[in-house]
């Protein structure tokens, strides 16, 4: 059976939640947006479609959230700041771009 736009928009949606849920509480994801999705590929391509859609785009699908150095991913990640500080920061506002996105469309 194939899934409707609609159908999803809402699996994307509420998938995009949970994850704001999770960076909003004390326990925050231990990875980026990206690795916490539990979706298919093809609604995981759509996501990351919409992240090139982004203002503050990084401009690489691997890292899409600008950081102080180049791979500041791999910084935060070691560093368990992902979801903290200014580039936590950006990434919960590339997150409410995400859901907003979702929604809208």
């Amino acid at each position: 059976m194939t899934k409707t736009i609609d159908v999803m928009r809402l699996e994307i949606v509420e998938d995009l939640k949970r994850i704001q849920r999770q960076a909003n509480s004390k326990l925050k994801p231990p990875t980026g947006i990206c690795g916490q999705l539990h979706l298919d590929n093809d609604l995981k391509d759509r996501v990351v479609f919409a992240m090139t859609r982004w203002p503050e785009y990084s401009g690489c699908p691997i890292y899409p959230v600008k950081g102080k150095r180049k791979y500041e991913y791999n910084y935060a990640y070691g560093a368990g700041t992902l979801w903290t500080g200014r580039y936590g920061a950006r990434r919960k506002r590339l997150l409410k771009f995400l859901i907003q996105y979702f929604e809208r469309a």
